[in-house]
């Protein structure tokens, strides 16, 4: 990682990245449904996003996985 991604604090950086690690894709995968989740997540701390509407199926596709997968 660069180290302006740590934002000063290497050992905070690490353990937040440790504490996430259970929600990441293990086989860069996403479950259908989470870019909703993400968009509730993220208007639970900016209010001004809660009603945003988004195409889930725009923002978001497993294709390249599934391409990946098959190269």
């Amino acid at each position: 990682m660069p180290k302006a991604a740590f934002l000063g604090n290497p050992k905070l950086y690490a353990e937040c990245f440790l504490r996430n690690r259970p929600a990441m894709s293990i086989d860069g995968r996403f479950p259908e449904g989470c870019v909703e989740t993400a968009a509730k997540a993220l208007a639970s701390v900016k209010p001004e996003l809660a009603d945003f509407k988004f195409d889930a199926a725009a923002a978001y596709t497993n294709r390249f996985v599934d391409a990946a997968k098959k190269a």
